[in-house]
């Protein structure tokens, strides 16, 4: 058998309270969520496992996908569990690449920082009770450790727009922390105190209207950087996090309330309420692509709420910046003057018990429109966000859905939109006591393990389980009580029994036997006279499956008909207790009609063998036991060989044939189980109260041991074989494993999954990237796969179910003539996850084509109209919201950024006499009335020297802001390059440069990140200002000529010796790929 043929599946039962932070999903589709002390995996496409994570002793309570979780040849992710360990997986092969901990401290949270300079994954741990580490992932060891002497934390974010600051929850307040470095301890901190007014405050006025009560709630919130002067009533923090859309942004979160905090003004702009009759909430999720935000509440309902369209409409048509009436405040309606989110809709879908809670949820970064909600009962529910009347493709992300605000026609208006349940991921509801493999069938071949397993569970239900696939394939009700044995008396149908004190007699028993078939459902109970007896301790069925066997306690066999379920006969009351019994299975020999059945006798401690045919029993040879075995437990027969365990510990295999016998060593521990394997014999597992050992009878070697209690904590209850090379266990956390005999963590690699693999992510990387070439050139490289030179049968598998999960709209655009290689390359990128890529060709499309809009989270890249239009309008709530000097102050300024002269100076003009900064302010503003008039060169000259030496002197911003006043912005810009401020120039260029400059200094930002190795940011950038053929240039010397060819194909004039180029490289790179490129191949 082929190493990692059968994947090391687990069936899971109920989860625990530790898991609740443990979920998470990545970009391509994956999801990870702990269960216990596994990390499991699953393509959210197919809705199926496709990988567990073994290696926690402890139970998991983080799991994180970095930003790109395919590195190379590896998909990574982290792990954390109770005891501090962290894991970083390979999940590809289902290995641990590096493990670490300090000391045993519990672990808050886990942040993935990509250093592009040195091509590096580093992860950020936030640990209890007052400590941040940054660990190197190339060599797994501590870069830095930072300890917060009189604070204790609770968790906290990285800011997705400053890799440099991170957002951390403290007793009291927020540390933000702003020079996140991966070479050096951070020291840069601010502390932000938060406090929330009293649980049973309200206003004293109970005729104030709603949005009044509403304003004096939300000025009842302080946040700043000093201490509150009175004692708050606390409410406990739930999540802070930074808004993945909006920039300085930062979010907490209330069991009621959600604060919206603005890290540029210091306070509160907006607070999002629960509905009166919804439950608390318990996580939220924003989102990058629009401003707006999924809530999962404790209920387990979900609601979406996203920014009102109000700023942006008048009269219902759209307006620009300059259309604003700044002076009546057009941008906030609600006398609060706060950001406006509404409630899109909310669902209800699952009924939670006090037993049964939610855990977590989780929504797919690149779609934004699947959400997942996970519970203690191990179930995932997929969700979708949909637009009610519309039709969208599975990849299409929520920017699909919902047009900007900025739109001529804004969402609210023209749609209605609902959360849709879509799909579960259903886990046994109870865990299993007892478990049995399918009986192999005359189609399997040797060495092909069983598919199904059926196992019992303590609520009395019956599952099927498949362990290909690792999915419960059925879960029936059967008994009301703990099942305590199955057997299958077919490939489709299974005897199980349960059994329940009797009320008349408590020392006996009502024993409930139901036959059920898997394929329709039928469940038959066996009729029997009794309604008290003793307890059944087994039912074994025959290797024919024509007859099973029913053992009562003190009592005498029952022989049962398995076709009719009828009673054979009784054997007398003379015949011995029998305390276990086994068939004869001979896998030499075919079935004659006549079977053996061995059996151990409870008072005597002798082992009998009986011949059955029909309903005739003839009595056979008595094994000699006395002085060999003590009080027999179990016993199994195949072949030659009969195997004892008994009580003490002791293990015996007879051999039958030539009359001797051999004792295998075990620890000393009461024998529960003895099973050879389902092929030759050549395998025994022995189970023990402590123990499962697997020994290899042809050598007389133990192969395989896992002292449970010692290792997990847990024990084996019961186990089964699925072939010789594979067995499945039924463990006491609930948890049935399937492993090979070695009985050692097995890893899986996921190229052997045997289901359809939805998600790229789960696809190798070497076959993710021929696939993404293939599906781009397809109509020139042809459609037959097999004529690749590097794609093995398997491989060409893979590829075939991937295309085949594929939707039939997407195919007809893939394989259309009249779809450019562009647009070929968008559609891929979509179905293959990748963010960056996305909005690389999104950008390109706007600006070439006019379509798709872009909305305000693509930041300093947008249009100079879309980007001057929000930063007036975020300075507009600042003003409204001023509350100190220093805050007027760098309103003032970024007004002036934006060439507001007249608003910048009435600020500055507004600050109070008794300001330390007063006589500055003042002159600033008299300075700019002056500067109104630029035609002065002596002036302009004067400025620049004074702006010059400001900036040497360390007061970067007031040099910039003279500079702005002399009409130097491009100066101006350049300074702030050269500090390193890229993001701040290229605000300033969008919003006040012309084309020609704006480009010039884009140009120059695109360079720095090429230089600093971010290849896909330094080509947007190019893309942003129209620099098509730069970007070309730039994907070639990235060595990615799939990319530049498609950037290519949207320009109209490409140099002919840049054609040349960049035909040769991608001919060399699909030859390299495996593919016989055709001589007339061109683009072009």
């Amino acid at each position: 058998m082929k190493e990692n043929v059968l994947n090391p599946w687990i069936f899971l039962s109920k989860c625990v309270p530790e898991n609740k932070t443990a979920i998470d999903c990545c970009q391509c589709g994956l999801l990870a969520y702990g269960s216990k002390q596994l990390v499991i995996i699953v393509d959210t496409k197919s809705l199926c496992r496709i990988q567990s994570l073994h290696c926690h002793l402890s139970l998991v309570c983080q799991v994180k996908w970095p930003k790109s979780c395919v590195n190379d040849h590896q998909i990574l992710l982290a792990s954390a569990d109770s005891s501090g360990l962290i894991v970083v997986w390979d999940v590809a092969k289902g290995t641990p690449i590096h493990q670490f901990s300090e000391k045993t401290q519990s672990i808050l949270g886990l942040n993935w920082i990509f250093d592009h300079t040195n091509d590096c994954h580093y992860l950020l741990v936030m640990q209890q009770p007052s400590a941040i580490c940054l660990f190197n992932l190339q060599d797994g060891k501590l870069v830095w450790k930072k300890a917060f002497q009189t604070e204790v934390i609770y968790g906290g974010d990285l800011d997705p727009f400053y890799p440099n600051r991170a957002a951390v929850h403290c007793n009291g307040g927020i540390l933000l922390i702003e020079d996140i470095s991966v070479s050096k301890v951070p020291n840069v901190c601010r502390k932000f105190y938060v406090s929330l007014p009293k649980v049973n405050s309200s206003p004293s006025n109970e005729s104030l209207k709603t949005r009044e009560k509403l304003r004096k709630l939300v000025k009842e919130f302080v946040v700043g950087e000093a201490a509150p002067s009175r004692q708050e009533e606390t409410v406990e923090c739930l999540q802070t996090c930074f808004h993945q859309g909006v920039r300085d942004m930062l979010i907490l979160l209330y069991p009621r309330e959600c604060l919206l905090m603005d890290l540029f003004l210091g306070q509160t702009v907006a607070v999002i309420s629960a509905d009166r009759n919804s439950s608390q909430f318990s996580k939220v999720v924003s989102l990058r692509q629009r401003n707006g935000f999924f809530f999962f509440h404790e209920s387990g309902s979900v609601s979406a709420r996203f920014l009102h369209p109000q700023a942006y409409l008048k009269d219902g048509a759209r307006q620009s910046a300059s259309d604003i009436n700044w002076s009546s405040q057009a941008l906030f309606t609600d006398a609060s003057n706060d950001l406006v989110y509404d409630q899109k809709c909310q669902v209800d879908f699952i009924r939670l018990t006090s037993v049964n809670r939610f855990l977590g949820g989780a929504v797919n970064p690149f779609t934004e429109r699947h959400l997942y909600v996970f519970t203690m009962d191990g179930r995932i529910f997929q969700l979708e966000f949909r637009q009610n009347g519309s039709k969208f493709e599975e990849y299409d992300s929520i920017s699909d859905m919902l047009p900007p605000l900025r739109s001529s026609n804004p969402f609210e208006l023209k749609f209605n939109y609902r959360l849709l349940p879509t799909g579960m991921i259903g886990d046994m509801t109870s865990s299993s006591r007892v478990i049995r493999a399918c009986p192999k069938t005359e189609r399997q071949s040797e060495g092909q393990p069983n598919q199904f397993v059926a196992a019992g569970g303590k609520n009395g239900s019956v599952y099927l389980l498949n362990v290909s696939t690792g999915i419960v394939e059925k879960e029936m009700s059967v008994h009301n009580n703990p099942i305590l044995g199955i057997e299958w008396t077919s490939d489709q149908s299974i005897l199980s029994y349960s059994q329940s004190v009797s009320s008349s007699n408590p020392s006996r028993f009502k024993n409930e036997i139901v036959y059920t078939h898997f394929e329709n459902g039928e469940h038959l109970p066996l009729k029997r006279e009794a309604d008290s007896e003793p307890p059944v301790i087994m039912i074994r069925i025959s290797p024919s499956r024509k007859v099973f066997i029913i053992v009562i306690k003190d009592s005498p066999i029952e022989l049962w008909d398995t076709i009719s379920l009828t009673l054979i006969r009784v054997m007398p009351k003379m015949f011995p207790p029998v305390a276990s019994l086994e068939w004869h299975s001979n896998s030499k020999v075919k079935f004659s009609g006549k079977e053996k059945v061995i059996f151990a006798d409870g008072e005597s401690q002798k082992v009998y063998v009986m011949s059955i045919e029909g309903s005739i029993l003839s009595e056979g040879k008595t094994l000699p036991t006395k002085g060999i075995v003590g009080k027999v437990s179990c016993v199994c027969w195949k072949n030659d060989l009969v195997v004892m365990g008994d009580v003490e510990g002791n293990v015996i295999v007879w051999d039958t044939k030539n009359g001797i016998y051999k004792r295998i060593e075990i620890q000393k521990s009461p024998v529960k189980k003895v099973m050879f394997d389902n092929e030759q014999a050549k395998r025994l597992a022995i189970l023990t109260t402590n123990n499962l050992e697997i020994w290899d009878l042809s050598q007389d070697l133990l192969y395989g041991q896992c002292q449970w209690p010692m290792k997990y904590s847990v024990r084996v209850r019961d186990f089964d074989w699925l072939s010789s090379n594979a067995l499945a266990m039924a463990c006491s956390d609930g948890v049935i494993r399937v492993t090979d005999p070695s009985l050692k963590t097995n890893p899986s690699l996921l190229i052997n999954y045997p289901g359809q693999l939805r998600s790229v992510g789960a696809i190798p990387w070497l076959l993710r990237e021929f696939l993404k070439r293939w599906l781009i050139f397809r109509k020139y490289l042809g459609e037959d796969l097999s004529v690749v030179s590097s794609l093995e049968p398997s491989h060409i598998s893979i590829l075939n179910r991937f295309w085949d999960g594929i939707q039939d709209s997407t195919k007809k655009k893939l394989l259309s003539e009249s779809t450019t290689l562009a647009e070929k390359a968008y559609l891929v990128s979509k179905l293959f996850g990748s963010v960056e890529e996305v909005d690389l060709w999104t950008l390109a499309f706007h600006y070439i084509k006019g379509q798709p809009q872009i909305d305000v989270n693509f930041d300093y890249l947008t249009d100079q109209q879309l980007s001057k239009s929000h930063m007036m309008e975020k300075l507009q709530l600042y003003e409204s919201r001023r509350s100190n000097s220093e805050q007027t102050r760098r309103i003032a300024r970024d007004f002036l950024m934006l060439g507001e002269t007249g608003k910048a100076a009435s600020l500055l003009l507004d600050i109070s006499q008794s300001e330390p900064s007063f006589y500055q302010d003042h002159l600033l503003a008299c300075l700019i009335s002056l500067a109104e008039d630029r035609t002065s060169e002596k002036f302009s000259s004067t400025i620049k020297l004074v702006a010059t030496s400001l900036m040497t002197g360390g007061k970067l911003w007031e040099g910039i802001e003279l500079l702005v006043l002399a009409g130097r912005t491009s100066d101006a810009c350049n300074y702030l390059q050269s500090s390193g401020k890229w993001p701040e120039s290229a605000r300033i260029a969008r919003a006040s440069l012309d084309k020609e400059r704006t480009t010039e200094l884009m140009r120059k930002w695109a360079e720095y990140l090429f230089q600093n190795k971010n290849k896909i940011a330094s080509i947007q950038v190019l893309v942003s200002v129209c620099d098509m053929v730069s970007a070309v240039e730039y994907a070639m010397m990235s060595q990615d000529p799939v990319l530049a060819g498609c950037i290519a194909s949207l320009v109209t004039e490409v140099p002919e010796n840049l054609q040349n180029s960049l035909m040769q490289s991608l001919k060399n790179d699909l030859s390299k790929s495996g593919f016989k490129v055709p001589m007339d191949f061109s683009i072009f």
